[in-house]
């Protein structure tokens, strides 16, 4: 993240997501560590595209990694769910649909953090 910090031009900053997508495959060898690329994407803003690209080239790897990557989207609905806008719920809540693993809590932690904010007048 903090190279992307330094970036300045445009097309150097699409580089460096385009670098990170191309990691979100169960082809490379980066499989194994997609939850780190998720938490930079999520960090940086991208998370629906990170969704995207995950479901489509990560899911069904051998290295746990989409596993992981999901068990680490559980874990920042949990404990940094105000960071997440009503469109990036909606994104995850598509994204379910077409996840044929193991999910952990994530459906229930999205119900619950629209109830929070219903409950809240957010």
């Amino acid at each position: 993240m903090n190279l992307y910090k330094k970036l300045n031009a445009d097309d150097e900053k699409k580089r460096y997501f385009d670098a990170l997508f191309q990691r979100l495959d169960k082809n490379t060898e980066y499989a194994p560590v997609g939850y780190l690329i998720l938490f930079v994407l999520f960090s940086l803003g991208k998370l629906d595209a990170a969704l995207d690209v995950a479901v489509k080239n990560l899911q069904g790897d051998m290295a746990y990694g989409f596993s992981d990557f999901l068990r680490l989207l559980d874990a920042l609905l949990r404990f940094r769910h105000s960071s997440f806008t009503p469109e990036n719920l909606d994104s995850i809540e598509r994204s379910l649909a077409s996840v044929k693993e193991q999910t952990f809590r994530i459906g229930e932690r999205l119900a619950a953090i629209r109830a929070y904010r219903l409950s809240h007048g957010e």
